[in-house]
Formats: C-alpha cells, sequence, structure tokens
C-alpha cells in the first residue's frame, strides 16, 4: 500500500470504531495510534508526522471540524479524511473548504478506506517535500547579492544577456558571469528550472529594491 514508515491517526470516541480501524490498518503494514478525543490528539502531536489523519466530526468537547480548524492554524501537513456517521452536505462543504483530503460516511466501505488513506499519505508526503524544497530555496536566495539578484528577476522575466546588459548598464559578460553565479547558487540547472523554483514560492516579479528576502504579493 506504502511505506511502513507512515502512521494512520485515528480520532473517534468510538472505542469499537477506533478498534475495528486499528485492526484494519494494522493488517496492511501500516502503524496506527488512536485517540479517544480531539484534545488527546492536540496533547501527542507530531507536527512532522508521516501520514493521515482519520478523524470524527462529532465528539464531546472539541469536535473534529474545530481539531482540523487548529491543525491548518498549526500549519500541521496532516491529510484530514472526514469519517463521521453523522455526514451531510454543510459538514461536507465546511469540511472541504478547509481542506479535507476526503469525507467519507460511516459504515465506510473497506476497500475505499484504504485506497483513500494511501492516496492521503503520498500527498502529505508530496507537500512536505515540496515545503522541504521552498525552505532550502529561501535560503539560498539569501546568499546572493543585490546584483545578482537583479539580474535574477529579468532572467525570471524571460530577458536576454544583452538585454539585461543593456537595462542594468553593464556588460554582455559581466551579465553572464552573474547569471552563471547565481544558478551555482541557486542549484538553477537553467532558465526554466530558475522560473520553476522561484513560482514556488510567488516569487516571480521580484525586484531587488525590495530587499531579497520578500515574496511578490
Amino acid at each position: 500500500m506504502t511505506e511502513a514508515a507512515a502512521t494512520v491517526f485515528v480520532v473517534d470516541d468510538d472505542p469499537a470504531m477506533r478498534d475495528s480501524l486499528a485492526f484494519m490498518f494494522t493488517g496492511t503494514g501500516l502503524a496506527v495510534r488512536t485517540y479517544a478525543s480531539a484534545e488527546a490528539f492536540l496533547a501527542g502531536l507530531e507536527p512532522e508526522a508521516d501520514g493521515c489523519l482519520i478523524l470524527d466530526l462529532r465528539m464531546p468537547g472539541m469536535n473534529g471540524h474545530e481539531l482540523h480548524r487548529r491543525l491548518n492554524a498549526l500549519g500541521v501537513q496532516l491529510p484530514v479524511i472526514v469519517l463521521t456517521g453523522h455526514g451531510d452536505v454543510p459538514l461536507a462543504v465546511a469540511e472541504m473548504r478547509i481542506g479535507a483530503f476526503d469525507f467519507l460516511t460511516k459504515p465506510v466501505n473497506r476497500e475505499v478506506l484504504l485506497k483513500q488513506a494511501s492516496a492521503a499519505i503520498d500527498l502529505g508526503r508530496a507537500l512536505r517535500r515540496q515545503v522541504g524544497e521552498v525552505e532550502e530555496f529561501r535560503r539560498k536566495l539569501m546568499t546572493l547579492s543585490t546584483r545578482e539578484l537583479e539580474v535574477m528577476d529579468r532572467v525570471a522575466q524571460g530577458q536576454a544577456n544583452k538585454e539585461i546588459a543593456h537595462r542594468l548598464g553593464l556588460s554582455v559578460r559581466t551579465v553572464a558571469n552573474h547569471r552563471a553565479h547565481l544558478s551555482h547558487k541557486l542549484g538553477a540547472a537553467n532558465a526554466a528550472d530558475l522560473v520553476r523554483k522561484l513560482g514556488l514560492i510567488g516569487r516571480i516579479g521580484f525586484h531587488a529594491e525590495d530587499g531579497g528576502a520578500g515574496v511578490t504579493r
């Protein structure tokens, strides 16, 4: 199904449901952790956890929807599959609006749940890889000089070395050198790769006068 390192977190106040889900997922080779309440889950929260969250909505104390909102506020990248016995359109819409991976009702089809959990785990891993790539690129971006940032901005806009040299009052050779240095620092294979990396952090259209650390709004 997926790598054994992943963990399925189950938050449901029904002990029979927790046991049933734990048995089902353990049988696929996944680790499982169950919690009887949202509060218990938050107490043991691991922000970088690899896996997915199977979440009941209607629970005493903090309900599932409130927990999901709390996780979003904390920036936790853990895909959420909502599993409830009281599913209705308003609840489904509310959950999808705050990023639920899927919304399933009890009793749930075993194969459907296993398939969606696997897909959710894969999505979570992809999101974490992207976040890691973005943070690494930001760190590299901070090593560029002001002139390199100016050249980078114009390369991202598709300008050729000759045009960049004219606009910045530099020689073509100097522009080529700056371009080679910034590409090396950023680990960009070519202009297209540079544009892709800048796009990940919303930085297309960046200008050096912004100070080198901002993101285009």
